[in-house]
């Protein structure tokens, strides 16, 4: 009887199934330990913070009705301050 038990247990492990489900779960492991490792050298969290805290400011901007000047006005504008004190 152990005999067949052990055997049972050798085919069951030797299985293809099996050593595919190992390699299945060790890879899922180490991608989320990889993935943590990577989000945190990289700083991705703190980036996406920043993000979400730009976002509310902006919110906040338009919710006032805050004119915001685009950069190339403000460069034009420069630029004509610029020349007109030249002449």
């Amino acid at each position: 009887m152990e005999s067949t038990i052990a055997a049972a247990q050798a085919n069951y492990i030797e299985s293809p199934f099996v050593s595919y489900l190992v390699v299945f779960v060790v890879s899922i492991i180490l991608f989320l330990a990889l993935r943590r490792f990577n989000c945190w050298y990289w700083k991705i969290n703190e980036r996406i913070a920043l993000q979400q805290e730009t976002n509310e400011l902006l919110k906040e901007l338009i919710k006032h009705n805050m004119s915001v000047e685009s950069p190339k006005t403000i460069l034009e504008d420069d630029y004509a301050r610029l020349f007109m004190t030249e002449n």
